[in-house]
């Protein structure tokens, strides 16, 4: 429909609704419609839509409507209105008119609105011209309008649009304006600048400087100077810049009054609202305004922009407490910029490089901020310490056992994934930026390694430019640049043009000022941009992150080789090194990898062999034998990144490799670690081991393959000196492993020592280096080897200088033995092939080669004996290749080889030492069987010599035939050669003797001649050395031969051993009368080689000690013989005493052995020895004190150790040590004295003092063990005869200690052992002896010896030993010991003996006149008989039969004590503890509270009685109606209280009875008290009931004991009266209550009455006295 006919439409619709209720309206249309009548079909319609805008009341009814506000009205008016802007047919003199209806309508319908938001853009573009000023502030109000609050969204957002429409289209009428002629433009409008300067603009800039101040006013909410809006959102208003500045970047850059609102409005408003607003539309809008303003309006913004970037770079760093979003915002800001490398260049020179300025350092310090907050935030990451594998299902068993070549790791699906730590595109990225969010309120949830997937793609984009530009440098490169040498042809036909700051573009200072730029700005960053990829390196990525950071930091590496920049490419190349070969440590943030062992082969062959190989071979991994590896080897699970980054190192050696120099080691390094993890370790011994990992594909393997391969190709192509650069690398680094010294050094691939890492070669693979040296003598022999010397030497210097170093590892050497004859064989052939005419070249190889064989095997034969097998095993396969190498040279090219005593030096080489072969048969079974076929051949043909020519061989060649037999004992691999040769020994032994009895008549002569120059070992050798004449030759060398058997007496073989110690005892037992020399014989050989003590390192282990055992039983055995046939005439032999000497020294080395079954053979041999000795035929030969004094010595310094764990065993050698003592005791008589006969008894006491039974002794309570019963045979045997009285009862009195102490083990010392041995009884079966029988047997010996010694028993109490005595057998009286069943009790026989022993003892103390006895021992002694008397009374236990014994033995020894009293020897104080003991034993019944209380609270008894007497009996209830319960022994105790009266009793006389009633009557006093006291208590509560009648026994005896005193009271002294006043009281008030007990009546009385006179009479006698003296106790008369 055509805009005429909607026009004419409208306008009907319009008149038809409008002319009942508004005419104006009707009319005015009707004049409008009227005006379309005019347009015909001829008429063009935009030609007549245009015309109409002349005609300014064509719009007046549409005015008019918009007036009415009736929606139908204005409706119409709008869509007229659009028509006729979009046709440009409205007036322009009506536009301002016009927008004021727009603005009447904006209140209407939301239609009525959208319509008129539709027409504004319009309006604009068709009516530009005129729109400025009011108008557009008028057409800019309506959108502003709209966009209230009160409005929908749909008119909100419209408004928007079309104000953000407007505004742009306000802006460009700046290019136009711009596009006219400067004279045309009116330029009137000021404005201001920086530096407080104005500039005049024209009307279009001066609108668009307006508003886009306003728009900054308007975000800050402060009034506008020019728009009529009071309020926008700052979401919007940032909008509007952004807008803005996006599409007029020409405009802002050259007008600079806009410049100048970017610098002093926009920038401080962004600056502000990103420091502190956290809301997040708003931020976006700002980062985007941010990003916006440095990357396009860097040039005019670059102060601003610093402080922006360092705003950003704050941000990002942990001081800032920002939102996370908002790092995010800043982190898409510094992506975007680092991905326009033009800007980087500007941000850089106008930053990091500016060297005029003091700024920041802004991609340093972003690099730096990124560095950090990955480094904080590992644990996010994932990172470790090592690459880890991609996240994937892997099969159970690695690619290279599988049966399918295209089996391979499969994707892992995409929630697992998700899921895992570190970064993944699926996880870490998002479809869209943060910073193109413009419609999230709020930060959608996103993963935090987002923040950290930022950083990795601006590294990446910053490393991707940095490449592109070098390689846009280097291709502008002429080609006769001159920054590096022509050596680099090889790299040039690649393409790659090398530069350098320093001399590169000095023509072309535009390309030398980028290639300075590009330089400096690796240099300068590079040291962060690494530890930035090591991080993400080392984190969880999944595989198209991982490939993208590989890539990336590929390129850095090739731009830094192209730029020349050595240290940031070798770091570049150190890092994919690493990353490579390293596979131990974090594999992720806590999770640590496994090590696992690996088996041993070399990378001689290619990788495609292990792919077959694997292919091929289907089934489980087979697992590494533990035992066969020594320490825990490094991890071989390298994966499939891994190798992705050797792939690279390989592709950056090779276009890089012509400047990499020192850095080859690194790529041998890398190469070296790929074949152990690929291949395993070097060491053969590992036999079985993993394959290759199982994170690998076959595919993995083949690119390895392939990317070595293309390495060694292009060796060809470099020059000699990158050749030279390369053998120098393999042979440092092969030093480097092989020489360190510590293997541990190169465990792992890196070395980490003070915070710094380097890399090393691996300590599994040490061959490689060779192998890969081999290979590169390969190359080309001719050229690099034969016609050059240095090469050569430097070469064969290698090979020699690792062959000979025993430190090496053996299969190490045996590797390199093997390179080497390959080497000296490919040599050969190719230089002994040439037929080329120079015959030079054919002389020159046969002189390396024969010099390089016979300087290898001669260096090889002087190396020193060996330390270890492995490295015989090592040399004698080395000696094979050697002679293999030669037999091959031999058999194509002998015509070279002339010297055969070479040959012979060579082939015989390992016996030219007398302990050259130690290897056993446990070796490789190949290198044995090599080593047969020598021996074998070599023993052949001596076998022959001595079968067939023995007797007619010179004398001079004898030593060494007896040395090529000593060599053939000592080999190892084949044990009937050694016994052959030993048996060999005899035979030339018979053939010596021989030879020598045809001179019989010349031996004594013989052998003092033979002393005269041979005396020990190195005079022998010189004399069977040498070459001049010599008499005793065959006498020499029958000792040689001897000596040289001897050698083999510590061979580690058991058989071998003890076939040489029996064949040397044969020939001594056969031949020792005509041997020449004993003397000699035992300096050279018995001495040094047959009595020498195997080392402990030797005797150790129970199969090594059991035949160690075996052979020095054989020995001693051989000795025992030896010495009692041939060495025993001590007369005629001053030499005796060192032999036996030398074999008791013997003896004790063997006793350090520590084993008990051998020390059983070695006190039997002493048995032996002893026996011939000590035999009544020898009687007549005295022995050498010295002699007696080793024998001795030997017995008692044999160690007596308390074996648990062999227990029976042990206790059997002791047995066998005690029972050599009756022989020793018949010998050392001469030598014997006080100290060494107490050492015997202690050895003895010792012994028997054993803690423990023998396993199968049950028990020692009836008899005694073996070891018990040995020390009581040998105490009954031990009599000592002196004629000395005095030393003699010395003997005796150590003797009977001795026996005292055996008598009482059952008691205090069986229970220190149970207690001491408590734990480990628990555990074992272990039991403590009793000690009953030994204890009882003994007591017997000592009642026997007592007997022996009553003439001597004044010494011995002298000595103390009778108060030993007493004491010991106290002890089992004490404790009522019972001893052996069915014979008399132990504690019975010890207390007859001690009554017995206290009889004598006392009868020689009444006849001691001249007091020779010490008074201190009478003291003790009588404080011992006193301490007998109290154990018969103080045991409780009831028991009728011990109570008989008790008062038995207890009358005997008081019969002893009392008639004695009168010794002074005996203190008061014993004999108080004797009545104290008496009258605590007194009790007939348990005492009450009452009386325990007073007993406890008294300090004697007079105080007891007084408390007794004085008791208060009126006030207390104290008495008690309970029935006694008598103690214990009361026949004892009654027999008690009887002595205790009779001590009481006194007596006239002033003997020992007046001493006794003296220290008695205070006891008996309080005893009555006790009694008189609870009778009196008990009566006054019993009424009628009778007493029991142990208190009235008691009673009655205590009464008539009383009255026997007072009856012999007549000259009592004073204190005895006052003592018994005491009983005064108790007496008088027992009367009152005496009526219970029949009798007692009358008794009291008696006492009564006799206490009355006594006390009468004392009274009288005190007054008289006092009044003669003047003075009157009246307290006493009271």
């Amino acid at each position: 429909m055509s805009t005429v006919h909607q026009l004419n439409l409208e306008l009907t619709n319009l008149i038809s609704e409008s002319k009942r209720k508004n005419s104006d309206i009707k009319h005015a249309a009707e004049k409008s419609l009227e005006a379309l009548k005019a347009y015909s079909a001829k008429t063009s319609e935009t030609e007549f839509v245009k015309g109409l805008s002349k005609n300014p009341d064509f719009i007046t009814p549409f005015l008019l409507a918009c007036r009415t506000r009736n929606t139908k009205y204005v409706a119409i008016a709008i869509s007229c209105f659009q028509k006729l802007i979009i046709g440009k047919g409205l007036p322009i003199t009506k536009l301002e008119l016009m927008l004021d209806a727009f603005i009447e309508s904006t209140n209407l319908a939301i239609e009525i609105q959208l319509k008129i938001l539709q027409c504004l853009p319009f309006l604009f573009q068709n009516y530009s011209i005129f729109i400025s000023d009011k108008i557009l502030i008028k057409l800019l109000s309506i959108c502003s309008i709209l966009q209230g609050s009160n409005k929908s969204s749909a008119v909100n957002n419209t408004a928007s649009a079309t104000f953000l429409q407007l505004i742009g289209l306000v802006f460009d009428k700046i290019n136009d304006e711009d596009s006219l002629a400067k004279e045309t433009v009116d330029k009137s409008y000021v404005v201001p600048i920086d530096n407080d300067k104005k500039i005049n603009i024209g009307p279009n800039a001066y609108d668009s400087q307006r508003i886009f101040l306003d728009l900054c006013i308007l975000i800050e909410h402060h009034k506008p100077h020019f728009l009529k809006t009071n309020y926008i959102t700052e979401n919007f208003g940032f909008e509007l810049l952004e807008s803005v500045i996006k599409s007029n970047k020409d405009i802002f850059l050259n007008h600079v009054e806009l410049g100048f609102l970017l610098r002093t409005k926009v920038v401080p408003l962004l600056l502000r609202f990103f420091s502190v607003s956290k809301d997040f539309p708003i931020m976006v809008r700002v980062a985007r305004l941010i990003f916006l303003l440095i990357r396009e309006q860097f040039d005019s913004l670059k102060i601003e922009s610093e402080v922006m970037l360092s705003l950003l770079t704050h941000i990002l760093s942990k001081d800032s407490s920002s939102p996370f979003w908002k790092k995010i915002l800043s982190l898409e800001i510094y992506r975007g910029i680092l991905n326009d490398f033009k800007l980087v260049e500007k941000i850089f020179t106008q930053f990091d490089n500016n060297k005029n300025e003091n700024t920041k350092k802004i991609i340093y310090d972003f690099l730096k901020t990124s560095y950090n907050i990955l480094d904080e935030n590992r644990f996010l990451l994932n990172t470790g310490d090592i690459v880890q594998p991609p996240p994937s299902h892997t099969s159970s068993s690695s690619p290279t056992s599988s049966s399918s070549s295209n089996r391979a790791i499969s994707p892992a699906p995409n929630n697992q994934l998700e899921n895992a730590p570190g970064l993944s595109i699926s996880k870490s990225s998002i479809k869209i930026n943060f910073i193109d969010l413009l419609d999230k309120p709020d930060a959608p949830p996103i993963s935090e390694t987002y923040l950290f997937y930022l950083i990795l793609t601006s590294i990446t984009n910053f490393c991707e430019g940095i490449c592109k530009y070098a390689l846009d440098l280097s291709s502008n490169s002429s080609s006769t640049s001159t920054s590096i040498s022509a050596t680099l042809s090889s790299v040039q036909d690649n393409n790659i043009q090398f530069l350098d700051k320093e001399t590169s573009f000095e023509n072309n200072p535009n390309l030398k000022g980028n290639l300075i730029f590009i330089t400096e700005l690796i240099e300068k960053n590079y040291g962060l941009m690494l530890p930035i990829y090591k991080i993400f390196i080392y984190s969880t990525l999944d595989n198209d992150i991982f490939h993208k950071l590989i890539r990336s930091l590929q390129k850095l590496c090739h731009a830094s080789g192209i730029l020349t920049l050595t240290k940031p490419r070798d770091d570049i190349f150190e890092i994919f090194a690493l990353i490579t070969i390293n596979l131990v440590g974090k594999v992720g943030f806590e999770q640590k990898t496994n090590h696992t062992l690996s088996f041993s082969e070399s990378i001689v062959g290619t990788i495609s062999s292990t792919i077959n190989q694997a292919l091929a071979t289907p089934g489980p991994v087979s697992t590494l034998n533990s035992q066969q590896a020594h320490n825990e080897m490094y991890t071989r699970n390298i994966n499939s990144r891994n190798i992705l980054c050797f792939r690279v190192l390989s592709s950056l050696a090779i276009s890089l490799g012509t400047v990499l120099q020192s850095k080859w080691k690194l790529i041998f390094i890398t190469l070296q670690w790929l074949d152990y993890y690929i291949r395993g370790p070097s060491d053969e011994l590992i036999k079985d081991f993993p394959p290759a990992s199982r994170y690998l594909t076959s595919q993995d393997l083949i690119n390895i393959e392939n990317s070595i391969n293309k390495l060694d190709e292009s060796i060809n192509f470099y020059s000699n000196s990158v050749f030279h650069d390369m053998t120098e690398a393999l042979i440092t680094l092969s030093d480097e492993v092989v020489y360190s010294g510590n293997d541990s050094l190169f465990k792992e691939p890196v070395l980490k020592t003070d915070g710094e890492s380097k890399i090393q070669p691996c300590a599994y693979n040490k061959i490689y280096f060779s192998n890969k040296l081999m290979k590169l003598c390969r190359i080309n022999p001719r050229k690099f080897l034969i016609e050059n010397d240095e090469n050569w030497n430097l070469i064969g210097d290698f090979y020699f200088k690792i062959i000979c170093n025993r430190s090496l590892d053996y299969e190490f050497r045996l590797e390199i033995g093997k390179d080497f004859n390959s080497t000296i064989k490919y040599v050969s052939i190719d230089g002994f092939h040439q037929d080329d005419g120079f015959e030079y070249d054919k002389s020159q190889t046969e002189l390396k080669v024969l010099n390089s064989l016979y300087t290898f095997i001669k260096h090889l034969t002087k190396l020193s004996k060996p330390n270890q097998l492995l490295i015989l095993n090592c040399e004698t396969e080395i000696h094979l290749q050697v002679l293999n190498t030669l037999k091959e040279l031999l058999d194509k090219y002998g015509i070279f080889f002339k010297n055969w005593n070479l040959v012979f030096k060579i082939i015989n080489s390992p016996f030219e030492k007398e302990d050259q072969f130690l290897l056993s048969n446990e070796d490789d079974k190949i290198l044995v069987g090599k080593v047969k076929m020598v021996i074998n051949s070599s023993f052949e043909n001596l076998k022959l010599i001595l079968d067939e020519f023995l007797l007619s061989l010179p004398s001079n060649q004898l030593k060494i035939l007896i040395d090529c037999l000593s060599n053939f004992i000592k080999q190892t691999y084949d044990l009937n050669i050694s016994f052959n040769s030993i048996s060999y020994f005899w035979l030339i032994s018979d053939y010596l003797r021989d030879a020598i009895l045809k001179n019989q008549q010349e031996v004594e002569s013989s052998r003092r001649d033979i002393e005269s120059y041979v005396t020990d070992e190195g005079t022998l050798l010189k004399a069977v050395s040498s070459t001049e004449k010599d008499e005793n030759l065959h006498r020499l060398l029958w000792i040689y031969l001897l000596f040289v058997l001897s050698k083999s007496f510590n061979d580690d073989r058991n058989q071998v051993r003890n076939g040489s110690i029996q064949t040397f005892f044969s020939i001594v037992d056969s031949h020792g009368r005509f041997l020449p020399n004993w003397n000699l014989i035992y300096d050279v050989i018995l001495k040094p080689k047959l009595m020498k003590k195997p080392s402990a390192t030797t005797f150790s282990g129970e199969t090594s000690k059991k035949e160690w055992i075996e052979s020095l039983t054989l020995i001693l055995n051989g000795l025992v013989k030896l010495y009692c046939n041939f060495l025993v005439d001590f007369d005629e032999n001053s030499n005796c005493v060192k032999y036996w000497s030398g074999l008791v020294s013997y003896f004790n080395d063997i006793l350090t052995l520590n084993s008990i079954e051998l020390n059983i053979k070695i006190y039997k041999a002493f048995n032996d020895v002893l026996k011939p000795l000590s035999a009544e035929n020898d009687k007549d030969k005295k022995l050498p004190n010295e002699i007696l004094e080793l024998f001795y010595n030997f017995w008692s310094g044999s160690p007596i150790l308390y074996n648990l764990i062999q227990n029976a065993l042990y206790q059997e050698s002791l047995t066998s040590l005690m029972e050599s003592f009756p022989l020793l005791f018949k010998l050392i008589g001469p030598v014997l004295n006080l100290g060494k006969f107490e050492t015997i008894l202690c050895m003895f006491d010792s012994c028997v003092r054993y803690p423990v039974l023998p396993e199968l002794f049950s028990n020692d309570d009836m008899r005694c063990t073996q070891l018990q019963e040995s020390i009581y045979q040998n105490l009954s045997k031990l009599v000592i005869a002196e004629d000395d009285e005095i030393k003699d009862a010395k003997y005796q009195s150590l003797l009977l200690q001795e026996l005292l102490l055996i008598v009482i083990l059952p008691f205090s010392t069986r229970m220190r052992i149970e207690q001491k041995l408590n734990e480990k009884l628990t555990v074992t079966n272990l039991k403590v002896p009793t000690f009953t029988a030994i204890s009882y047997q003994t007591l017997e010996l000592l009642k026997t010896d007592l007997k022996k010694n009553e003439v001597n028993l004044m010494l011995l109490l002298k000595d103390r030993c009778i108060l030993k005595v007493f004491k010991s057998l106290s002890e089992p009286t004490k404790l009522k010991a019972k001893g052996v069943k069915n014979k008399p009790e132990l504690w019975i026989e010890s207390s007859k003996i001690l009554t017995n022993l206290a009889q004598k003892c006392v009868d020689i103390l009444k006849q001691d006149s001249e007091n020779q006895v010490p008074e201190d021992i009478k003291t003790e002694l009588w404080t011992l008989i006193i301490e007998a008397i109290e154990n018969n009374l103080l045991y409780n236990v009831e028991n009728p039969d011990y109570e008989e014994i008790d008062i038995s033995n207890y009358d005997e020894l008081k019969g002893i004590l009392i008639p004695n009293l009168e010794l002074k020897s005996i203190p008061d104080s014993l004999l108080e503890e004797y009545i104290n003991t008496v009258w605590s034993k007194s009790f007939l019944y348990p005492l009450d509270e009452i009386e325990r209380a007073i007993l406890t609270t008294s300090k004697s008894p007079l105080e007891v009685s007084e408390k007794l007497s004085f008791f208060e009996f009126d006030n207390l209830i104290v008495g008690s109606t309970k029935s006694l319960t008598p103690l214990p022994r009361l026949t004892f105790n009654k027999k008690n209280l009887n002595d205790l009266i009779s001590f009481a009793l006194p007596t006239g006389d002033s003997g020992a009875k007046s001493r006794l009633f003296r220290v008695s009557l205070p006891y008996f006093v309080s005893r009555s008290c006790f009694v008189l006291r609870k009778f009196i208590s008990d009566e006054s509560l019993l009424n009628k009931c009778p007493l029991p009648k142990i208190q009235q026994y008691e009673m009655v005896i205590i009464l008539n004991g009383i009255l026997k005193i007072f009856d012999l009271a007549e000259g009592m002294d004073e204190r005895s009266l006052k003592t018994l006043d005491i009983l005064y009281p108790l007496i008088i008030k027992s009367i009152s209550v005496s009526n219970k007990i029949d009798g007692i009546i009358l008794v009291l009385e008696k006492i009564l009455m006799k206490i009355t006179k006594l006390l009468k009479r004392n009274y009288q006698e005190k007054l008289e006295t006092a009044v003669n003296q003047k003075t009157l106790d009246l307290k006493y008369i009271q």
